[in-house]
């Protein structure tokens, strides 16, 4: 092999590593969205309930409101179970089963390797392997997007749960007597 040319097959090797590399961590970038969203998940299970808990007193004590305090505490759970129920829904839209694209090994593929030399192959598996990471990077980002919307519906349900929980104590407070 004239140095040319194998000058060539090591960069070609090296180019088909690289794409190796790079869908190696963008399935690793994938992966990790995922487990972030299920960690947010897990905390908004916590906030489910703690508003379920709430909702349930509400419904015993205030309903339905007679004074501008409890108007408030009502109108305050309505926005704390709408902003849950969003967030829930950006997160189960990050965990749906979207699955990262590969290349098919087939005997298409197996024939292509058969009848190719090693220089081709090596080229033609790097510029297959880029576009499949171009799609993945798209997948990622929309998952991106749908676990950050999530993640500020659960920053705006934990600010309605906090405001709810502050009028609810000054609620029990005001009527302890009657």
């Amino acid at each position: 092999m004239e140095e040319k040319e194998k000058l060539t097959l090591e960069q070609y090797k090296e180019f088909y590593e690289l794409s190796l590399k790079v869908l190696q961590h963008e399935d690793e970038r994938f992966r990790s969205i995922d487990e972030k969203a299920t960690r947010y998940f897990s905390v908004l299970t916590i906030l489910l309930g703690l508003a379920g808990f709430l909702g349930q007193q509400i419904c015993e004590k205030i309903l339905p409101p007679a004074t501008c305090l409890e108007y408030f505490l009502f109108i305050f759970a309505v926005f704390l179970a709408c902003s849950l129920v969003v967030a829930w829904v950006f997160l189960f839209f990050v965990m749906m089963l979207r699955s990262l694209y590969a290349i098919p090994m087939n005997d298409e593929m197996i024939a292509f390797w058969k009848t190719n030399n090693l220089l081709d192959i090596y080229n033609a598996m790097a510029k297959k392997i880029a576009e499949v990471v171009q799609k993945n990077i798209q997948t990622t980002e929309r998952k991106i997007r749908w676990l950050r919307a999530g993640y500020y519906a659960m920053a705006v349900s934990l600010v309605f749960l906090v405001l709810f929980s502050i009028l609810f104590v000054i609620h029990a407070w005001t009527t302890k007597g009657r």
